[in-house]
């Protein structure tokens, strides 16, 4: 009986491996094969369909791996600002087509692609924006607004109730817990450690809050009232007093232009790059003869086809994730110079050394040992003439924005470097940006925040309460359980790490102040902790100007005497491949297999105590300069 069992395990063993070979390869030539995709045609006469839902991230990849497994966007910031300028110089793109279908990113990233938007409709290409049944957001609309004509479905809601922003805090989950937060900080409006020893929000950092929705609302009512032709005062109005509109209110306010469906949009399309001069005709012809129909023009405000008398339309379309593979000379741009600028992306939260990802993504750390290789790179390299440091970051280690701090000043010493701040650029998103030569951040850019906070955690409670755990120990000098997690601080500890926080502040206040040209008070009145939006940050002083990641480019070549542009560009760093990522996953979960295998189940227990605690544990003991969270204003 052993000898059949034995054989029956190893033929069972030898088919799972063979069948894992054989996936393994079909995985393997399916990937080359998407790897291998041709620049695709665009025929002449084409309208370019660029889909708005969901997030619009910095950065996607081009692994054929992730594409065919992973999911998510199909085209990232970068992509749709370089796709909409080359379809302004190619002949073959004839109009642009937005299709809004709830977009949630962040105010900043919708300020870059409305700038877009609005470049392209200067440059002469007409654009149409429409919503179908989804209805529009504040967040939709504010990108439409910048088309020719804005439509959106019969029966749709049409979003308009202003601006707001949530804080969730821990005080009283933490106090169930008997777990005790200690925080120790630099800066008044320092708001980190908030969530976690209070249950509603200080006054200063209600204060700064209101200030960024302030900026948010004024972008926002500035846009629309130019775009649309209306008041900000009869904008605001709107919001307080009618907060969710139907589709038909807001075509009455002049909001959109139009109710349209699907097919009727297409007509319009048709009519707006000037293909349907008979249809219209024809359109004339009937409103003569008292049919309920009127000849579709920008900004009317009326506009109803009996379906029966819209004619069918042949409409050659190309999405934006098939038009950005199309070449930038195939689409008659052509570049100036002869170097590259270097973009390098410096996104998530700041930890030390080399982040271990998620192979399928999910949350992002930006890992100094990273920073500093791209830095590294863009500063060796004989091609690259300029670099623009994108930031995109909350913040985090305060030792590692320091070296990453480094590693920008020494390539701004050898070549221009200039930020662009993203959606948020603060605490240590915003000390590493301190070593570049200038800094650009988008109005509704979270950015500041220049302070510090340390939290440590006294879980004495918890675990002699909850688990009927206790200590006791020896030491060889006062302090050397400083870090402990199961007793309270001493005052004369509290002193200590004080001490340390106020140093780690006093150099954050030097970086800024050598960068800024200011003097270390100035800098000391305008940091405090307090976060501001990029708009105000330029009033203040801390950002040179406001403008997108396009104008960074444009400033950083021009910085390089690069010409006119547009310029050759690199993202670094190298994203990481699917495979790369499931080989490090794969090493963490046998790690995590081993320590299953070799304890008991009360050691296996406390491990899992042990991960609770690391969500409020997880910045013990280390000197941070990092948001609590990053404000996400709905």
């Amino acid at each position: 009986m052993r000898f059949l069992s034995t054989l029956a395990a190893n033929v069972i063993g030898t088919l799972v491996a063979l069948g894992l070979v054989v996936f393994f390869f079909v995985f393997f030539f399916f990937a080359v094969s998407l790897s291998a995709d041709q620049s695709p045609t665009v025929q002449s006469g084409s309208v370019l369909t660029v889909p708005l839902s969901g997030d619009i991230p910095e950065r996607v990849t081009d692994d054929p791996f992730q594409k065919a497994f992973g999911g998510g966007p199909k085209y990232d910031l970068r992509a749709l600002q370089t796709s909409l300028r080359k379809a302004s110089s190619d002949a073959r793109i004839e109009a642009v087509w937005l299709r809004t279908k709830g977009l949630s990113a962040d105010w900043a990233t919708l300020e870059e692609v409305r700038e877009a938007v609005v470049q392209a409709r200067e440059s002469g290409l007409p654009v149409l924006a429409s919503s179908g049944e989804f209805g529009m957001t504040e967040k939709d609309y504010f990108v439409a607004s910048a088309a020719d004509s804005v439509f959106t479905a019969p029966q749709s809601s049409f979003e308009y109730n202003g601006f707001g922003t949530t804080v969730t805090f821990f005080d009283g989950a933490l106090q169930r817990l008997e777990v005790e937060p200690q925080l120790l900080r630099a800066g008044k409006y320092k708001s980190a450690g908030e969530p976690f020893v209070r249950s509603d929000l200080s006054a200063p950092n209600r204060e700064q809050l209101r200030a960024l929705l302030g900026t948010t609302n004024e972008q926002f009512m500035t846009a629309v009232s130019e775009a649309r032709g209306i008041s900000s005062e009869a904008l605001n109005r709107l919001a307080e007093e009618d907060a969710l509109l139907t589709s038909s209110a807001a075509r009455d306010e002049n909001l959109v232009d139009g109710l349209r469906y699907e097919d009727e949009v297409r007509f319009s399309l048709m009519h707006l790059m000037g293909d349907t001069a008979d249809s219209v005709a024809d359109a004339a012809e009937l409103a003569e003869e008292g049919d309920a129909v009127e000849i579709d023009t920008v900004h009317q405000s009326n506009h109803t086809w009996p379906p029966e008398d819209i004619p069918d339309v042949d409409l050659n379309t190309i999405s934006l994730s098939e038009y950005k593979r199309v070449s930038p000379s195939s689409a008659s741009v052509s570049y100036t110079g002869t170097g590259t600028v270097d973009i390098v992306y410096a996104e998530g939260s700041i930890v030390a050394g080399d982040p271990d990802p998620s192979p399928l993504g999910g949350s992002q750390a930006l890992g100094s040992t990273t920073l500093k290789e791209a830095m590294e790179t863009a500063r060796t390299s004989s091609q690259t003439k300029a670099v623009v440091l994108r930031v995109n970051s909350p913040g985090g280690s305060a030792a590692a924005s320091e070296a990453m701090w480094r590693a920008v000043k020494r390539t701004a010493d050898e070549k221009p470097v200039i930020v662009s701040m993203g959606d948020v650029a603060a605490s240590g998103g915003y000390y590493l940006a301190a070593g570049a030569d200038s800094i650009l951040a988008a109005p509704t850019t979270t950015t500041g925040s220049i302070g510090v906070f340390g939290l440590l955690v006294n879980a004495e409670g918890f675990f002699e309460e909850k688990l009927g755990v206790t200590f006791d120990g020896v030491r060889t000098s006062p302090y050397a359980d400083l870090y402990s997690t199961s007793k309270p601080l001493s005052p004369d500890e509290r002193r200590l790490l004080g001490g340390s926080i106020d140093a780690t502040y006093d150099t954050f206040l030097q970086r800024v102040a050598d960068a800024r040209g200011m003097d270390v008070e100035a800098v000391d009145q305008v940091a405090q902790g307090r976060v501001w939006s990029g708009q105000d940050a330029k009033e203040v002083g801390l950002v040179d100007t406001t403008g997108t990641l396009a104008d960074a480019i444009s400033a950083a070549g021009a910085a390089a005497d690069l010409g006119e542009g547009p310029y050759r560009t690199r993202a670094l760093p190298q994203p990481k491949t699917l495979v790369e990522r499931f080989s490090e996953q794969f090493a963490t979960q046998a790690r995590q297999m081993w320590r299953s295998a070799t304890t008991n189940a009360l050691e296996r227990k406390f491990w899992r105590q042990k991960q609770m605690l690391d969500r409020v544990v997880g910045t013990h003991g280390s000197v941070q300069a990092r948001l609590p969270f990053e404000p996400t204003i709905d």
